[in-house]
């Protein structure tokens, strides 16, 4: 039997933890039956979220040094 790992908003950020969902993502989306072609529109669409939220996001000012 596979273990199941749980990410929750507090678990560490990690490379591995990474990887894991984005490979659960990939399972899940497989097996809906979605084509290659579709999960890289979605994989397209995630980056734009990502990049909208960043850019909405303030930048805290930089200490001087």
């Amino acid at each position: 039997m596979e273990a199941t790992q749980r990410i929750t908003p507090d678990a560490p950020c990690d490379e591995r933890s990474t990887r894991i969902v984005a490979e659960s993502m990939f399972r899940d989306l497989k097996a809906y039956g979605m084509p290659n072609d579709r999960i890289i529109e979605i994989a397209s669409q995630l980056i734009g979220l990502v990049t909208s939220d960043l850019k909405s996001t303030p930048v805290p000012p930089r200490r001087a040094t």
